[in-house]
């Protein structure tokens, strides 16, 4: 609950969220308004879990492409 408190108020929401077996106890993916606010949350998480995260920026299909017709 602190974790999803910590995203609310950096504007952000879990989409969904799944337990692994594995290398990784936990996923999830949630929504950001921007990769900054993302970034922020996610230190903040660290900071009030023994927890380490992996943050990996995702964009739309279309706009991924986009961007890449400008390389």
């Amino acid at each position: 609950k602190k974790v999803q408190e910590v995203l609310e108020k950096g504007g952000g929401k879990f989409l969904h969220v799944w337990g692994l077996l594995g290398a990784y106890d936990l996923v999830s993916v949630a929504d950001f308004p921007d990769n900054a606010c993302a970034m922020e949350c996610m230190a903040k998480v660290g900071n009030i879990t023994n927890a380490s995260t992996h943050t990996m920026p995702a964009m739309e299909r279309d706009d991924f492409l986009q961007l890449l017709t400008r390389l």
